[in-house]
């Protein structure tokens, strides 16, 4: 399991190619990932620049809830020492995928970051929601093989009038799931405790639930208060609940 919550992202100052009317780059820095950054119409070639401030290690990028299509192309991630991108220090090719796409990557350390990409047309706008540029905790042991509960929670409203026509107030479809570890070594408890000290229960963040089989990327809120429990000598169970956020 992968968990992506300490967001460099956030705290950067943004530089955009174009940015739609009321629709600014600095949306993306919002925890709701409606608030989308919008480009303009007037180049392919769209972008967003990052600066730390300083040089800052990074091993993951996240983009989401954006509306990129399939004809949209070279799509990456770079960083460089300076705002300098005829040759980036490192380059990361991202592969599009619907709703959320992302990578992971040996440490990087630079100051400067970029997100970059090329519409299918000049004259046609891009939205992006959220997204995600930092590190991620990933625990030695992985979710239990039986432990990885999910549902599909359809929030609509279905009633039947007086003359038993059916009738729904259609409304968002989220998942839900549980991850379960049976033995988790100490460190590993730890650092789950300090993650749940750190997001809570209301501050949204990105999990991949197993990296090689449920690889998808989930915007999430974890739902209760993370327990543990005591499995021999120094072993951990515990169990976090989450609830997909829908955009």
């Amino acid at each position: 399991m992968r968990i992506f919550y300490t967001n460099l992202y956030d705290s950067a100052t943004l530089t955009e190619s174009s940015q739609a009317t009321l629709l600014p780059v600095e949306n993306t820095q919002d925890s709701r990932a409606r608030k989308v950054w919008r480009t303009g119409t007037s180049s392919a070639t769209e972008y967003i620049v990052g600066d730390f401030g300083a040089a800052k290690a990074v091993t993951s990028v996240i983009i989401h809830a954006h509306n990129l299509v399939s004809g949209d192309t070279d799509i990456k991630f770079q960083m460089n020492a300076t705002d300098s991108w005829t040759t980036p220090s490192f380059e990361q090719v991202l592969t599009r995928a619907d709703k959320t796409f992302g990578a992971v990557f040996a440490s990087q350390s630079y100051q400067y970051f970029r997100i970059v990409f090329t519409k299918a047309s000049a004259g046609v706008t891009r939205d992006i929601g959220r997204i995600f540029v930092g590190t991620y905790l990933e625990p030695s042991r992985q979710v239990d093989f039986s432990g990885f509960d999910l549902q599909t929670i359809d929030t609509s409203d279905v009633e039947m009038s007086i003359g038993e026509d059916e009738y729904a107030d259609i409304k968002n479809v989220h998942a839900e799931f549980t991850c379960e570890f049976s033995q988790l070594p100490e460190t590993d408890m730890a650092n789950i405790t300090t993650y749940y000290r750190t997001v809570g229960k209301y501050s949204p963040h990105f999990v991949q639930v197993e990296t090689t089989g449920y690889s998808n990327y989930y915007y999430v809120r974890i739902t209760k208060a993370v327990k543990q429990q005591a499995v021999g000598v120094a072993f951990w169970k515990t169990a976090v609940d989450y609830k997909e956020q829908v955009v």
